[in-house]
C-alpha cells in the first residue's frame, strides 16, 4: 500500500496560518528494520522538513508475458488457454458463496504477516503498518500508531472486475496522536504494454466511505475500504478482449502520501466468446494446476503414478 504521510499539522494557539508544531510521519511496515518508534525518541529534523505532499506511486511491474498463450502450428493463429481450475462445473473463489473474505484470508496465512495469490480468484495480504506524531522543533516522537492492514481481493463471476476489500484493525496507539486526521486508503494501477502495443492501466473506483478518521477507526474497532478495479473491453485487445494491469493500494493521511505500496500484483480480465460467461477477471500470477487422478476410469489412462 503505499501508505500515507501526513502533516496533520497542530498549530500554534491564535495563528492559523503558522507553521504547524506537530506532523504526522508517512506511515510505513513495521519488520526487523523498521520496529516501532519509541515515545520520546527523536527522529530527523531533516527528514520532516523534506515532507511534502506528493502524488501516490504508481505500481511498477514486470513485463507483460504472454504465458497463457498458445500458437497453432498449422495456421498460426494465437489462442488463449483456459487455465482456470474446476471443480464440479464450478470455477474455485466464485463470490456467490457466502464467507468472510476477510477472516478468510487471515486464516488462509495462518494470522502471520505476508502477501500471496491464493487461486486465481483470490488475493491475500497481511501485514503491520506505524506512523509517528513528531513535535517539529525537536524531532521528539509524541506518539505512534501501529495497526493490523487486511487485504483480500475477489475475482467475481462474469465480470471484468476485481475487488479489494482493505481491513484497518487492531489498533496499537501509544502516546499521544491525533484522532482528527483521515487514513485514505485508494487503489492505483499500471498498465501493461499488451501485443498491439496498448498500455492502459486499469479504471479504478474508490468507496465514497473510504476516508476513515482515525478516531473512528477506534471508536469502531477496525474499518473497511472497498476498492474496484475494471477494465472496459473495448479498451482490450486481440481476439478476446485481453486487458491486463498492475495494481495496488495506496494510502495517505490527510493530503500527503508516502512511498509505500502495498498489495502489489497483477491482474487480467478477457471477454472470451467459447469460455463460460461473458466476460471475467483473475489475479493472472496465479500458477493453474492439472491434476489427474490415476484411478479415474475417466483420465486414469493419461495419468501416470507419481
Amino acid at each position: 500500500m503505499t501508505i500515507a504521510a501526513a502533516i496533520s499539522g497542530q498549530p500554534s494557539a491564535g495563528a492559523a496560518d503558522s507553521a504547524p508544531t506537530t506532523v504526522t510521519t508517512p506511515p510505513r511496515i513495521v519488520d526487523a528494520d523498521h520496529p516501532v518508534s519509541r515515545v520520546g525518541a527523536k527522529v530527523p529534523i531533516e527528514s520532516l522538513q523534506r515532507l511534502k505532499a506528493r502524488p501516490a506511486k504508481t505500481p511498477t511491474l514486470p513485463t507483460l508475458t504472454e504465458h497463457g498463450q498458445v500458437t497453432a502450428k498449422r495456421t498460426g493463429a494465437t489462442y488463449e488457454r483456459n487455465l482456470d481450475h474446476y471443480k464440479d462445473g464450478v470455477p474455485s473463489g466464485r463470490m456467490d458463496v457466502a464467507y468472510d473474505p476477510v477472516n478468510d484470508c487471515r486464516a488462509f496465512l495462518d494470522s502471520k504477516v505476508g502477501k500471496k495469490v491464493v487461486d486465481r480468484f483470490r488475493y491475500c495480504s497481511v501485514s503491520r503498518w506505524t506512523y509517528n506524531h513528531v513535535e517539529v522543533a525537536t524531532g521528539r516522537v509524541l506518539g505512534t500508531a501501529t495497526y493490523l492492514q487486511t487485504i483480500a481481493g475477489q475475482a467475481p463471476q462474469d465480470r471484468r472486475e476485481i475487488y479489494y476489500m482493505v481491513n484497518l484493525g487492531f489498533f496499537d496507539i501509544q502516546g499521544t496522536v491525533p484522532k482528527t486526521g483521515p487514513l485514505e486508503v485508494s487503489g492505483i494501477s499500471s498498465g501493461y504494454r499488451g501485443a498491439d502495443g496498448s498500455n492502459v492501466a486499469c479504471e479504478v473506483t474508490n468507496s465514497a466511505t473510504n476516508p476513515q478518521m482515525l478516531g473512528q477507526c477506534l471508536a469502531n474497532g477496525n474499518v473497511v475500504a472497498t476498492i474496484v478495479f475494471d477494465q472496459n473491453k473495448s479498451l482490450g485487445y486481440g481476439r478476446d478482449f485481453l486487458s491486463r494491469c498492475g495494481v495496488a493500494t495506496s494510502t495517505c493521511v490527510g493530503k500527503y502520501c508516502g512511498e509505500f505500496t502495498d498489495a502489489d500484483t497483477s491482474i487480467r480480465f478477457d471477454s472470451a466468446s467459447y469460455l463460460e460467461g461473458a466476460s471475467g477477471g483473475v489475479f493472472d500470477a496465479a500458477a493453474p494446476k492439472i491434476l489427474y487422478d490415476p484411478r479415474s476410469a475417466a483420465h486414469g489412462a493419461v495419468a501416470t503414478q507419481s
